[in-house]
């Protein structure tokens, strides 16, 4: 059936009255089958990209890049080329592809959030895998200590960006171990310390430092009392609500920066941001009730309600595993949020359910210091 198609190193070829010829300079090379944790079905591949036979990376498909010539060659064009065929012979390769996938024989399940998590695959023939388990996801791949013996094999997978949302670096972090054992790092960690510890007052940081802490073990808390309480911040304006909730954060962080966003993004996308994380904080900046449409602010402190519970959304329109508009997507709102405001929220059903932080501008001596 895939006859007149082949992947070689160097690219996709065509049989011709007169030879091979070839009509794609991209490859794969490493391939492995992809697979829901949830319902064990086929949701895309995982392989390094070739370019005239040179690495270029390695990238999660989604099983809808072969399924016109115009979906591949918008693939294509990022990596500078394009497919030269029909999409019969698109979908052609495809059946190539997936064969060279299948005869590797390697199968990942997909973990869908960043940080630590708890997750089983119900449907696995090795019954262990049916009780949830701790894993940790990153753009790097998956750590999964209790079950690494096993033999699963675990890949990250954000949807719908592969990539995820956070990018969490902090495995690049050196062992703190080794990092504090030369003389100038540990100073620099007791100046750290000893500059965090005296910038506001014990209780207001008690607090901080104990919800982002908190976080790491979100899911195993959610586990045992599902539930965990949101972070609200509050304070006058230049009072250093922000910088200090962006510094806290870095908890979770090397290189990148702490996810921020603001109410003025759409609850789609705040939605999606709260979903692409089981243990990494997110953090929703500048919440002025007064500033936001009564539709907004409804649909926020609704979000803000489901959070605490972990509660599961759904939406039409497809998902991984189908495009169909009929099929429902569903999403968890597992992210530990922290709302930042110069007010406390009003509503009484939203005050239940946090941490309340409240930020006094430090005396100037503080700041000189």
């Amino acid at each position: 059936m895939a006859k007149g198609i082949t992947l070689a190193k160097f690219g996709a070829y065509k049989a011709t009255e007169f030879g091979q010829k070839r009509i794609c300079a991209i490859s794969f090379a490493n391939t492995c089958v992809l697979k829901s944790a949830e319902s064990c079905q086929i949701v895309g591949y995982e392989a390094d990209i070739l370019v005239n036979g040179v690495r270029a990376g390695r990238q999660t498909l989604e099983t809808d890049i072969f399924q016109t010539l115009v979906q591949f060659n918008r693939f294509a064009a990022k990596y500078g080329h394009a497919f030269q065929g029909t999409d019969a012979e698109v979908r052609t390769m495809m059946m190539r592809f997936v064969e060279q996938s299948k005869k590797s024989g390697e199968v990942r399940y997909i973990v869908n959030r960043e940080g630590l998590d708890l997750i089983n695959i119900p449907n696995h023939e090795n019954p262990l895998f049916h009780e949830p388990f701790l894993v940790w996801a990153d753009s790097r791949g998956v750590f999964a200590p209790l079950i690494k013996s096993e033999g699963l094999e675990l890949s990250f997978a954000g949807y719908p960006d592969p990539r995820g949302v956070f990018r969490t670096d902090i495995t690049d972090a050196p062992n703190l171990v080794e990092w504090v054992a030369d003389e100038k790092n540990k100073q620099a960690l007791y100046d750290c310390l000893k500059n965090l510890m005296g910038c506001q007052r014990p209780e207001l940081l008690g607090k901080l430092i104990g919800w982002y802490t908190a976080c790491f073990w979100k899911q195993l808390f959610h586990k045992a009392y599902h539930k965990f309480p949101l972070l609200h911040v509050n304070g006058s304006a230049g009072a250093g609500k922000t910088e200090m909730n962006t510094a806290i954060a870095s908890l979770y962080y090397y290189r990148n920066d702490p996810k921020v966003t603001s109410p003025g993004s759409t609850t789609f996308s705040l939605g999606q941001f709260a979903s692409a994380s089981s243990s990494i904080p997110l953090i929703i900046d500048e919440y002025k009730p007064h500033e936001m449409t009564r539709d907004m602010h409804n649909r926020i402190k609704l979000m803000l309600r489901d959070a605490y519970n972990q509660h599961e959304m759904t939406r039409g329109g497809g998902n991984r595993e189908s495009e169909d508009y009929r099929r429902l997507q569903y999403t968890q709102l597992a992210a530990p949020l922290a709302f930042i405001a110069e007010a406390t929220e009003s509503e009484a059903a939203v005050m239940e359910r946090v941490v309340l932080a409240t930020v006094v501008r430090p005396p100037y001596t503080v700041g000189q210091t």
